[in-house]
């Protein structure tokens, strides 16, 4: 019997004990010790100040012309690119910039863009941040200058999402230098501001690749590592199946040779066999022996 277990049977239940190091301790219905809490006001802590509620003291938003509110809230933005935001509780000491004239604040502008054709090519944008109901922050979006300028001061009445920048560069984020238009418009007009030397991919991660030389885009041929030599392409070279496969007609397929002559007989890698007849290849029906 342990001593902790003789003083048990001593005691009644509900007694108090006080022990060396300050803490109380009652003795349960089943004879167990129970651990009292000290009332907070024995414990000598500094009870915490409620938070105060923060009042904002902050100018008025007074919009001029040039300047109007975005589709985001507390997000503005001017007719030359430039991006404001209302000062929020955090904005007290200065820490993201000063109150201006209009009560808002400017924000600060970072590239975003493919760094390997350089900080020119890059686009200027912001990060939209958004807050519930109780100022706590619930994430955020980036957003480019000239999106924001474009959903703000320019008519779109086709419904196009892209934004295609004028003659001044893609720098110039005034109104009057953008303008909505397809994103097929949008490639045409970016693959004349790319350097030389550029290479892209016009389908795709798998498509083909072509090189920028001399202000056009030059295919580039697909080299055999083992030898070192080309492979040939088969561009625009395609070929209908047979009438007698009739879930695959009319589906077209790049040739393996558009020079064979007629009769050949080409076996692809999948095991099926095709014939070329009057310069079609068309698909040849499996026959098993004993069916």
């Amino acid at each position: 019997m342990t001593k902790s277990k003789g003083i048990r049977k001593n005691r009644k239940v509900g007694d108090i004990v006080i022990r060396k190091n300050g803490t109380m301790w009652e003795v349960g219905p089943d004879k167990k010790w129970i651990y009292m809490k000290k009332p907070r006001e024995e414990w000598n802590m500094p009870i915490a100040k409620p938070k105060e509620e923060w009042v904002n003291n902050y100018p008025p938003v007074t919009l001029p012309d040039h300047i109007r509110p975005t589709k985001y809230p507390h997000y503005y933005i001017s007719n030359d690119g430039v991006a404001y935001r209302e000062p929020r509780r955090c904005d007290s000491k200065g820490r993201f910039g000063e109150v201006n004239e209009y009560g808002l604040i400017q924000l600060t502008v970072s590239l975003r863009g493919n760094p390997n054709y350089g900080e020119e090519y890059m686009y200027e944008g912001i990060n939209i941040y958004f807050y519930d109901e109780n100022g706590k922050n619930i994430g955020f979006k980036k957003r480019n200058i000239h999106q924001l300028v474009a959903e703000t001061w320019i008519p779109n009445p086709h419904g196009y999402k892209e934004v295609l920048h004028g003659e001044k560069g893609n720098r110039c984020n005034h109104y009057t230098n953008l303008r909505w238009g397809t994103h097929k418009e949008n490639m045409e007009e970016a693959s004349h501001t790319l350097p030389e030397g550029t290479r892209r991919r016009m389908k795709g991660n798998k498509g083909s690749l072509y090189e920028k030389k001399d202000g056009e885009w030059v295919l580039v041929p697909k080299v055999d590592k083992k030898t070192g030599k080309n492979i040939p392409w088969n561009k625009g070279k395609t070929y209908t199946l047979g009438s007698d496969h009739a879930w695959n007609k009319g589906k077209k397929y790049s040739l393996p040779d558009q020079q064979s002559p007629e009769g050949t007989i080409s076996i692809r890698k999948n095991g099926t066999t095709y014939k070329k007849i009057d310069g079609e290849w068309v698909y040849q029906k499996r026959v098993d022996k004993g069916i």
